[in-house]
C-alpha cells in the first residue's frame, strides 16, 4: 500500500513531468485563424519589438482548431532565381530546372570530395563532414544523407550506425 504522502509526491511528479521542457519561438511558424487570435489564444510580447507570440504550445493550438504553417525563407532560392535571371539575360532563354539531369557522375565526384561550399542542403559543415564517408552517387543517397543530418537522427545517435552499414559508405 502506498502511503498518502508518497501518492501526493508521485502525483506532483507527474504534473511536473508534463510541463514544457523549455520555451522557444519558432521564427517561421504562423497560425491561421478565422477571427482575431486574441479571441482564441493568449498572446504575449515576443523578443523582437512590435511582435507578439501565442502563449500556447503546438499541441494546445491544434486542440483549439488553429492550423499551423511553417514559412521559412531560404536565401539560396533568391540566389538561384538571380542566377536564372542572369543566364536568361545573356542567352535569352530561361533554363528549365526540371530538365536538368540529376545523374551526372562528375557532379557526384565533386560532392563525394566535399566540394560543395554554398550548395543548398549539403553545404553545411555537418553535411560536408559525412559526404566523404557516405559517397552519395544518386539523388536517393543525397536524400538519405540530408535526412540523417537532422535533430532526430543526431540526438538519437543514428548517424554513425547508419554510416557503418550504408552501402558504399566508408565509415
Amino acid at each position: 500500500m502506498i502511503r498518502p504522502e508518497w501518492r501526493r509526491l508521485f502525483h506532483l511528479c507527474e504534473r511536473i513531468d508534463a510541463l514544457p521542457r523549455h520555451l522557444s519561438e519558432h521564427v517561421g511558424g504562423f497560425y491561421l485563424s478565422s477571427g482575431p487570435i486574441t479571441h482564441i489564444a493568449p498572446i504575449e510580447p515576443a523578443t523582437m519589438p512590435g511582435r507578439t507570440i501565442i502563449a500556447l504550445d503546438k499541441d494546445q493550438l491544434e486542440s483549439v482548431g488553429l492550423a499551423k504553417l511553417d514559412l521559412l525563407s531560404l536565401r539560396v532560392l533568391s540566389a538561384i532565381e538571380d542566377a536564372l535571371d542572369m543566364i536568361e539575360a545573356v542567352t535569352e532563354e530561361r533554363p528549365d530546372l526540371t530538365a536538368l539531369p540529376c545523374t551526372d557522375p562528375q557532379v557526384y565526384d565533386h560532392i563525394c570530395k566535399g566540394q560543395v561550399l554554398g550548395v543548398f542542403q549539403i553545404g553545411s559543415p555537418a553535411e560536408m563532414a559525412i559526404l566523404s564517408q557516405m559517397q552519395p552517387r544518386n539523388l536517393r543517397d543525397l536524400s538519405i544523407q540530408c535526412s540523417l543530418i537532422r535533430p532526430g537522427p543526431i540526438q538519437g545517435n543514428m548517424v554513425k550506425p547508419y554510416l557503418r552499414r550504408a552501402p558504399g559508405a566508408s565509415g
